[in-house]
C-alpha cells in the first residue's frame, strides 16, 4: 500500500500471508513470508515512488491461530540505485 500523502511521512506497507494446516509450522511460515517480500522485491514499487519508510508484515495462519511479524525499513535508508 502506498501512502497517499507522502509529505506526512507515513510508511508504505507490504503484507505477505501464508497458510499452514499445522499450527506448529506458523513460526517458520511467518519467517518465510518476510523472506518472500525481500526475494520478490515487493518494495521496488514503493522505492520508485520515493517511499523510503516501509513496514513489512509477515502473517501466517492456521484456522483461528495467527502469527504476525513486522520488519521496518528506517526513514534514513538510502537504496542503492546500481542494484537491478
Amino acid at each position: 500500500m502506498t501512502p497517499r500523502n507522502r509529505e506526512r511521512g507515513l510508511p508504505g506497507i507490504l503484507i505477505e500471508c501464508e497458510h499452514r494446516k499445522d499450527e506448529s509450522e506458523l513460526e517458520k511460515a511467518v519467517e518465510h513470508a518476510l523472506k518472500e517480500i525481500e526475494k520478490r522485491r515487493y518494495d521496488a514499487h514503493l522505492l520508485d515512488k520515493s517511499v523510503t519508510k516501509i513496514d513489512k508484515y509477515g502473517i501466517a495462519f492456521s484456522g483461528q491461530k495467527v502469527v504476525l511479524k513486522k520488519k521496518c525499513r528506517p526513514k534514513s535508508f538510502r537504496p542503492r540505485h546500481d542494484i537491478i
